[in-house]
C-alpha cells in the first residue's frame, strides 16, 4: 500500500476550516495516509482538534517559519518512503484528486513534483505557472499584482485541450506540492534561510534542475488564497527580505540559467510541442 504524509504548517489557523480542508483524508482507504501539523502558534484548539483526530502535532517554542515548520515534518518520516503532500491550509482537495496525483507522479521515475490546477472560489483559474522572474519581473508582481508572463503562459497552456498535464513549467506556485520522498533525499528540503514566502520558488528550481515537473490542469483544486503581505507591514517586510535573499542566491543579472529555461520554455510552447 502506498504512503502518504500530508505536511501542513499552521498559523493561528481556523479550526471549523482546517476540518474541512482534511475532510477527505478519512474518505480515502487504498492509500495509508498521516497527517503532520506543525504550529507555530501553539495554538490550544489546534492540539486538541489533532488529538481528536490522531494527527501528528508539533508546536516549537518560538515561530520559526514556514519552510522550517515543513522540514521538521519531513524529518520525522522520510525514512518510511512517503510520497508528500505539501499543503497550504487553504486548498480544497477531493479524494479523487488525491489518488489521481499520486498515480501519474508514479508513473515514471523522472516525475519529481506534481501541482493541480488550483482554482478561484468562482471557479476562475489562478496564474500559479510562471516564468522564472527576474528582479523586475518579482517587483512589478509584488507591488501591482500583474505577471504578463503568467498571463501568456496560461493562455497558452488552456489552448492545449487535449493535454491532461503540461511537464516543466519553469516555476509552478507552492500552495499544493505532491512530491517523491526520494526526490527530497536528492535536493534536500526548503532552504532554512527563507522565513516566509518564495522558498516555493528556491526548492521548485532545485527540484526542476534533477526531475520532472507536472502542472496536472485535468485537476481543479479551489484555493481560498489570501495575499497577507499585502495587509501586514511585518509580513510585508519578510516577504521583502525573501526576495533579497533569494536573489543573493541565484544571482540578480547573471542568473543565466533562468533566462534559458524561460527560454526553451516559451520556444516549446510556441511550438505546440507540449
Amino acid at each position: 500500500m502506498r504512503k502518504l504524509v500530508i505536511s501542513l504548517v499552521s498559523y493561528n489557523i481556523n479550526i471549523l476550516e482546517l476540518s474541512k480542508v482534511l475532510s477527505f483524508v478519512k474518505k480515502i482507504k487504498n492509500i495509508q495516509i498521516k497527517v503532520h501539523i506543525f504550529d507555530n502558534a501553539n495554538q490550544k484548539s489546534l492540539l486538541k482538534f489533532c488529538i481528536k483526530n490522531r494527527y501528528n502535532y508539533f508546536a516549537p517554542k518560538k515561530n520559526i517559519g514556514f519552510g522550517c515548520g515543513h522540514n521538521y515534518n519531513i524529518k520525522q518520516t522520510i525514512k518510511n518512503n512517503p510520497y508528500y503532500l505539501i499543503l497550504n491550509p487553504d486548498i480544497y482537495l477531493k479524494p479523487n484528486d488525491v489518488i489521481s496525483s499520486i498515480n501519474l507522479l508514479n508513473k515514471k521515475k523522472k516525475f519529481g513534483l506534481l501541482s493541480p490546477k488550483l482554482v478561484n472560489t468562482d471557479g476562475t483559474t489562478q496564474l500559479i505557472c510562471r516564468s522564472i522572474p527576474s528582479i523586475f519581473n518579482f517587483f512589478v508582481r509584488f507591488f501591482f499584482s500583474y505577471d504578463a508572463f503568467s498571463i501568456k503562459i496560461h493562455q497558452k497552456i488552456n489552448s492545449f485541450k487535449k493535454c491532461k498535464f503540461i511537464l516543466n513549467v519553469p516555476f509552478i506556485h507552492g500552495a499544493c506540492y505532491f512530491i517523491k520522498a526520494e526526490v527530497i533525499k536528492k535536493v534536500g528540503s526548503y532552504d532554512k534561510n527563507f522565513f516566509l514566502y518564495v522558498e516555493d520558488l528556491d526548492w521548485y528550481r532545485r527540484i526542476f534542475e534533477k526531475f520532472d515537473t507536472i502542472y496536472f490542469k485535468s485537476i481543479k483544486v479551489t484555493h481560498v488564497h489570501n495575499q497577507t503581505s499585502h495587509k501586514s507591514l511585518r509580513i510585508f517586510i519578510m516577504h521583502l527580505k525573501s526576495i533579497l535573499y533569494y536573489y543573493s542566491k541565484w544571482g540578480i543579472m547573471f542568473d543565466f540559467k533562468r533566462k534559458i529555461i524561460n527560454k526553451n520554455f516559451f520556444k516549446k510552447l510556441t511550438n505546440k510541442r507540449i
